[in-house]
């Protein structure tokens, strides 16, 4: 008789040095074994969200009650026995569905796996395919959907498995029963590149991306801290903003990252911090300055921003909390205006509410957690905002009390509500998939003047006459 669809779950124990093991230098045997133990319970409410009967087939044999802790009452529990991985595969296939059937197998590594592709294999299977598939990125597999039994489903060579041609050698064998259909492609989380692929990812799940920071205890009371400052022609305002970081926190490592500045900079910053060069670009120099920093906490100052002497005990403070990753000081501006106090106060409410915390906010992060993450996307605008949404899924951000003061100097220059459309409709933009090369050259040219709106708008209209 045949048996009910069924998604079987092949599945490690979560135990220490016994998975993950490339992940170690991130989080170590015991952090690494934590990350599984949550992609575990993760894999198996998204199997339980297809509807379909779920069996989870664990290795090692004697590892059951750890398993059944894990995975609560729902699902059915099996060993798995056999040699290489098709062997073992196929024995709990088998065992899982012993008179035959619509059958999917997932692993436990493609965190972004959603019950909605399962269903879909399972549709395919229906519909007359002989299997679907769905492709992980390294070569390899993360679902196989076919009608048990299938002696190809397997078979491949067993020197193939855990290679980058797993998929290549099983879809080729697959093809000889009938049609196989793909399923998008998801990457496996194998190893710290993926970890930050996958950080950057919006689909992947809350508990998966705390589960991928190293462990941070309490005692940052003492933590060293780096301020990082990206430059490029600011010899007007380089050394007073330098001196007053220097006076106001004496004990720290400045390092300012000069991105091929025309005007002095880099030479004038020398006398009073670290400085190392790099191509313009802000997400570059952001990251080049945090590599030559070695602080435990990276903070990111702009040049033109006044910080709060009380900042760094703040920053201290908030991160003794092991839940907050990072931060940023509450924004103010070096001039007083209706519009500037808008600004200020929208700004902190978003940061506060929402975890976007920009630039001009002084934002600070865990060096663990900047590690894991891969730093800030090489953006040459909108970096900011990238990394505080990759930094806020991964835990709290605190947005401290003690202020950043930015210059208004752009606002005086373009009107302060015309600029505040302006930095909506760039953000926007980028939400909607604008480059940010290209938001870069809108946000260098600035808003578009009233003037150039009416020149505008007269040719077009000129133009619709002609016409």
């Amino acid at each position: 008789m045949t048996g009910a669809p069924t998604v079987l779950v092949m599945a490690k124990t979560p135990r220490p040095g016994r998975v993950k093991t490339r992940l170690h230098p991130l989080l170590g045997p015991d952090g690494c074994a934590r990350l599984q133990a949550q992609l575990l319970a993760n894999t198996v409410t998204t199997a339980l969200g297809s509807q379909r009967r779920v069996v989870v087939a664990f290795d090692p044999p004697s590892a059951q009650a750890e398993v059944r802790a894990l995975t609560g009452g729902q699902v059915e529990l099996l060993p798995q026995r056999g040699g290489n991985l098709g062997e073992r595969m196929t024995a709990a296939a088998d065992d899982a569905l012993p008179g035959g059937g619509p059958l999917v197998v997932i692993g436990t590594d493609a965190p972004t796996l959603t019950a909605d592709m399962i269903v879909q294999a399972f549709t395919v299977l229906d519909s007359g395919s002989a299997a679907a598939i769905g492709p992980a990125l390294d070569g390899g597999y993360y679902l196989l959907a076919v009608h048990w039994p299938h002696p190809a489903a397997f078979a491949i060579d067993p020197a193939l498995w855990s290679g980058p041609h797993v998929m290549a050698a099983t879809v080729s064998r697959l093809r000889r029963a009938g049609r196989v259909e793909l399923l998008p492609a998801l990457r496996d989380l194998d190893t710290p590149e993926d970890a930050a692929a996958l950080l950057a990812d919006p689909e992947l799940p809350d508990a998966v991306a705390k589960a991928l920071l190293p462990t941070t205890g309490v005692g940052m009371t003492n933590a060293t801290v780096s301020i990082v400052m990206p430059t490029l022609n600011e010899a007007a305002g380089i050394v007073p903003a330098l001196t007053r970081l220097g006076r106001d926190f004496p004990d720290i490592e400045i390092v300012v990252v000069d991105g091929g500045s025309t005007d002095g900079t880099a030479d004038l910053a020398a006398g009073f911090a670290k400085v190392v060069g790099c191509e313009p670009g802000r997400g570059r120099q952001l990251n080049t300055g945090a590599q030559a920093a070695g602080g435990e906490v990276l903070w990111f100052v702009h040049a033109d921003t006044v910080i709060d002497p009380a900042a760094l005990d703040g920053i201290r403070r908030a991160l003794d909390d092991a839940d907050v990753v990072g931060g940023g000081l509450t924004l103010r501006f070096d001039h007083d205006t209706i519009g500037l106090r808008f600004l200020a106060w929208s700004s902190n409410q978003r940061a506060r509410r929402l975890g976007q915390i920009f630039g001009d906010q002084a934002m600070f992060v865990r060096r663990t957690v900047f590690d894991v993450l891969g730093g800030f996307p090489d953006y040459p605008l909108m970096e900011d905002f990238e990394f505080s949404r990759r930094l806020h899924k991964t835990g709290r951000l605190a947005v401290l009390t003690a202020t950043s003061t930015a210059s208004a100097r752009r606002f005086q220059a373009h009107g302060t509500w015309r600029m505040i459309a302006f930095m909506q409709i760039i953000k926007i933009r980028y939400l909607l998939g604008a480059s940010p090369e290209t938001l870069r050259r809108s946000y260098t040219a600035g808003p578009p003047s009233l003037r150039n709106l009416s020149s505008a708008r007269s040719s077009r209209a000129k133009g619709s006459v002609l016409r």
